[in-house]
């Protein structure tokens, strides 16, 4: 049935509608607090500034004065860890003051929460069911929503490259660029990626890639052109090696030899290993929304460095099997009572830095090999019948 113009006008009016009292209710919920202690936020929002003037977008005292002027009441200034290639993200942040950004941050948030959820009811098949509306209520990305991490925008550039994938491909390649800003969290996922351009010959999601990032360095070259030295000398002054955050990784660090960085970065080598293999043996039957979501967890879990709230691109992998399968009542309170301890550990406000985080994510990938191990038993018995009849 063909949807006339004037219905479709109307849906999109109350989606409006719905959007603009979300955003009132999320500047209420706002109201009173400093623009300068909402996580990530202020770290992009002065870097924004900085750059938008002209100025070094690392400059430690600098962004510590701009910070300070908005409530920042921290000793160290909030810099951004993120490359310069980045940054053109981050311009829009330089032209509007720090609560005016604030709103508007939390209120893009919401609508890559809502966009993301909306393409994985999509891909799915649209289900008649009202799962997609407990991604709302996922733990991560409630506290990126309330604590100003961008992981949501993670979540957003990850479902919209599985969105484009097959039928946009250079849209696809487009929508990654915002994954640049922390790219040791897609490693596994990235060399999944490379090997399927290279196998496919899918150039056009590698032009894709190629095209936002050089537009993004030349936009920020164009304000900073020695932004690239400011940064290499801001990482040699960040000790980001030796911060600890709740992942696997440098849970093995810590009790094995605290000394040894490598260790943080070993489970990520073995992970894009496994990926070659693991890409070997699917690459006939590939898919981005099956054998994809499953290296999203590994990439996750292997991650050298990450936080609770980057877990939000692993959305993608929890509400695909909940919609492909809502009638199986064993994944669903499965994941139910996952996600329910993670909410209770956010609200008791335990500390973002403490171990208490890290079975999250190994606990997801566990989840997701039990939801799709029917799926994954017809693709080995699929892939058999192949090897045999060959």
């Amino acid at each position: 049935m063909k949807k006339s113009p004037l219905r479709m006008f109307a849906a999109a009016c109350i989606v409006a509608v719905g959007f603009c009292y979300l955003g009132a209710m999320y500047a209420i919920a706002m109201r009173g607090k400093k623009p300068g202690l909402e996580g990530d936020y202020i770290g992009y929002w002065a870097s924004g500034q900085q750059l938008i003037h002209h100025a070094d977008p690392y400059d430690p005292d600098a962004l510590l004065r701009i910070e300070t002027a908005v409530g920042f009441d921290r000793v160290a200034p909030s810099i951004t860890p993120s490359p310069p290639v980045t940054f053109l993200l981050l311009l829009p942040l330089g032209l509007i003051d720090a609560w005016t950004g604030l709103i508007l941050w939390g209120m893009a948030m919401m609508a890559a929460l809502a966009a993301s959820l909306w393409m994985l009811w999509s891909l799915s098949g649209r289900p008649d069911t009202l799962l997609p509306l407990l991604g709302f209520c996922f733990a991560p990305a409630w506290v990126c929503m309330f604590g100003g991490q961008i992981g949501v925008f993670f979540l957003f550039s990850v479902t919209a490259f599985l969105f484009f994938v097959e039928r946009k491909p250079l849209v696809a390649g487009l929508v990654l660029l915002p994954c640049a800003m922390k790219p040791h969290l897609f490693l596994a996922l990235g060399a999944a990626l490379l090997m399927w351009i290279l196998d496919r010959r899918e150039w056009r999601v590698l032009a894709g890639v190629a095209l936002a990032l050089a537009v993004s360095t030349a936009a920020t070259l164009s304000f900073d052109p020695h932004v690239f030295a400011h940064y290499a000398q801001s990482v040699r002054a960040t000790d980001v090696v030796n911060r600890v955050t709740p992942t696997l990784p440098i849970l093995l660090r810590h009790t094995l030899a605290p000394g040894a960085a490598w260790l943080e970065f070993l489970p990520a080598a073995l992970s894009c290993a496994w990926v070659a293999w693991f890409y070997a043996r699917r690459r006939a039957n590939w898919s981005w929304l099956n054998e994809g979501l499953l290296v999203l967890l590994v990439a996750r879990l292997c991650a050298p460095y990450a936080w609770f709230s980057d877990e939000a691109i692993i959305l993608p992998a929890v509400m695909t099997p909940l919609l492909r399968a809502r009638k199986r009542p064993g994944a669903l309170w499965l994941s139910a009572g996952i996600a329910a301890v993670e909410l209770a550990q956010v609200f008791k406000r335990m500390d973002m830095k403490t171990y208490a985080y890290a079975w999250t994510a190994p606990a997801w990938l566990a989840w997701y090999l039990y939801a799709t191990r029917d799926r994954v038993a017809s693709a080995e018995e699929t892939r058999g019948a192949v090897s045999l009849a060959d």
